[in-house]
């Protein structure tokens, strides 16, 4: 009993765990992309005064699609470990059900293995009891034929 409660305080434990971790990247990524957000709004003023030739309007441009890309691998970074969580999540409740299943089983297994002592002795005790009245019953005979001889001399 023991052992499932400390067993349960483990996973209870590694649960909140994930779920402290996930916390935190989730926060991490919403303050990056909150600082990246902030960065090209502070950059554009700049960028738009310095928007003297074509080469540096297409760095601008470059510069804005990689921000771009890296804000949406961020975004499915996140998806992906939130979907990682819910997996590890998934994972330690199925476990913890097989593990209570298990648990159900041996104590089935052994009710039944009780059971069974109990009726083998309930068995060899009716055995018993079936002997010693065969055996009553067959001492009554041998007196009766004692007697009825014994009576005929």
């Amino acid at each position: 009993m023991q052992s499932d409660a400390a067993v349960d305080d483990v996973r209870a434990n590694a649960l909140a765990q994930i779920d402290m971790l996930h916390e935190g990247i989730l926060a991490f990524h919403k303050q990056f992309l909150k600082d990246q957000a902030a960065k090209e709004v502070m950059d554009e003023p700049s960028e738009t005064a310095s928007k003297q030739d074509d080469a540096s309007l297409e760095h601008a441009k470059v510069v804005h699609e990689l921000r771009e890309s890296l804000q949406e691998v961020l975004r499915r970074n996140e998806e992906l470990a939130t979907e990682m969580a819910a997996s590890r999540l998934q994972e330690v409740q199925w476990k913890r059900q097989i593990d209570q299943l298990q648990h159900h089983q041996a104590i089935l297994t052994s009710q039944l293995q009780h059971q069974q002592a109990t009726h083998d002795a309930q068995r060899k005790q009716l055995h018993m009891k079936d002997s010693l009245l065969a055996n009553y019953r067959s001492s009554i005979r041998t007196l009766e034929n004692k007697l009825i001889s014994n009576a005929k001399r």
